[in-house]
C-alpha cells in the first residue's frame, strides 16, 4: 500500500498536472483545426513554464539551503517555491495568448497561479494540500472546457473524480495531510478554475 501511495503522489505531483491537462485539452477535435506548430509551441510553453522552470526553482532553492527538502514536506518551505511557480504560470498564460490559443486557456493557467498564491499564503499558518489543489484544478478545468465547448466528457469527469479520490487517500495514508487539508486543497483548485476564467481578467485589464 505504501508503494502505491508514493507512486500516486509522484505520478500526480502538482507540477505534472498542467501537462496532463494540456494533453486532454489539445486532444479535443476543435484543436485539430489549429496549425500543429501552435499546438506544439503550446505544449512546450506548458512543459517549460508549468513544470521545468518551477522544478528548477525548487532545486536551486534547495541547493542554496533556502528550503530543507525537494519534496517541500515542511510547511515553512512552501511559500517561496509556490510564489515562484505562480509567477512562472502567469508567464505561461501570456505566452499561450501570444500563440493565439483561445483566451479561456490562458485564464485557466492564471486560475491555477491564483490557487497557488492562495496556497502560499494559507501555508504560512496551515499546510494545505498542493496535490489536491492540482487535482481540483484539473477537475475544474475539465468542467470549464465542457461548458465552453458544449459537450459532456463524462468519462473524463469520472476518471478525474476517481483519481482525486485515489490521490486524497494516498496523501492521507502517507500522513502528509489531514482530511481538512485535503478537502481545502481540492476546493481551492476547483473553485479557482471554475470562477476566475469567468471574470475575463485579460479583457478587464487590457492584457488581451
Amino acid at each position: 500500500m505504501k508503494f502505491i501511495a508514493k507512486f500516486l503522489s509522484v505520478f500526480f505531483f502538482p507540477l505534472f498536472i498542467p501537462l496532463y491537462g494540456a494533453f486532454l485539452l489539445f486532444s479535443l477535435t476543435v484543436f485539430s483545426f489549429y496549425p500543429q506548430i501552435y499546438i506544439w509551441n503550446a505544449y512546450i510553453a506548458v512543459l517549460m513554464f508549468g513544470t521545468v522552470i518551477p522544478l528548477l526553482s525548487i532545486l536551486i532553492l534547495y541547493k542554496l539551503k533556502v528550503i530543507s527538502s525537494m519534496g517541500l514536506e515542511d510547511r515553512k518551505d512552501r511559500f517561496l517555491p509556490y510564489f515562484c511557480t505562480s509567477i512562472s504560470y502567469f508567464a505561461c498564460a501570456l505566452i499561450l495568448f501570444q500563440l493565439a490559443i483561445p483566451t479561456f486557456v490562458s485564464e485557466l493557467i492564471i486560475a491555477v497561479a491564483v490557487a497557488l498564491l492562495i496556497n502560499s499564503v494559507v501555508n504560512i499558518w496551515w499546510k494545505i494540500s498542493a496535490h489536491m489543489t492540482g487535482m481540483g484544478a484539473l477537475l475544474g478545468g475539465i468542467l470549464l472546457v465542457s461548458y465552453q465547448f458544449h459537450f459532456n466528457p463524462y468519462n473524463w469527469i469520472l476518471a478525474t473524480v476517481f483519481a482525486c479520490g485515489m490521490v486524497a487517500a494516498a496523501r492521507l495514508y502517507l500522513n502528509a495531510h489531514t482530511p481538512g487539508q485535503v478537502v481545502a486543497g481540492l476546493l481551492n483548485g476547483a473553485l479557482c478554475t471554475l470562477i476566475i476564467p469567468g471574470l475575463n481578467l485579460g479583457c478587464r485589464f487590457g492584457i488581451w
